[in-house]
């Protein structure tokens, strides 16, 4: 998301002097991003299996957690750049706001720290984001109010995406 606050600062020429899609200037980030994640993933593997004497039994459901987290951070990632070509504050918020979820979300720590207040993960979409891959990846099953956010989001976020191109592509090269 934070990359993509930027991305059509970064192709300022290439919008102005051609003409092509604009959901066409996401899929590099996205790419790039996925490589990332397959390549720590694979590291990931590694060590655990290195430091650890069982790898746990990886689920199919990895993949489709894996595709519905792709199409909502793509989307996102369109809303969110759409918005900060129009705005020029909100990079600095969509930062300020990924910092917050990413340690209001049990990433480096365990949901269960949370004690009496273990139903506040419910609440966080990054939670639901990540555990839409990472539960599949430790063996876990994954919560059905998990994947029913990320099929909702999922729908709803493509159309979203969708309907702010149509109705805003035109006006970005005039923003920049």
């Amino acid at each position: 998301l934070n990359q993509s606050c930027s991305i059509f600062s970064n192709q300022v020429q290439t919008l102005r002097h051609t003409r092509q899609p604009l959901s066409a200037i996401f899929v590099p980030i996205c790419f790039r991003n996925f490589l990332n994640f397959t390549q720590s993933t694979i590291i990931g593997v590694i060590l655990y299996a290195t430091f650890v004497d069982n790898l746990p039994a990886v689920s199919w459901a990895v993949f489709p957690g894996v595709l519905l987290a792709a199409v909502i951070l793509y989307s996102t990632s369109v809303i969110v750049g759409i918005a900060c070509i129009r705005f020029r504050d909100l990079p600095q918020l969509i930062a300020w706001i990924s910092h917050i979820l990413f340690f209001l979300t049990p990433i480096i720590w365990p949901a269960f720290f949370l004690g009496t207040y273990d139903h506040l993960h419910n609440w966080n979409p990054a939670f639901h984001l990540v555990e839409l891959f990472r539960a599949p990846m430790l063996g876990h099953g994954v919560l059905p109010t998990t994947w029913i956010f990320g099929v909702v989001t999922a729908l709803i976020l493509p159309i979203g995406a969708a309907l702010a191109f149509r109705k805003l592509e035109k006006k970005v090269p005039f923003w920049l």
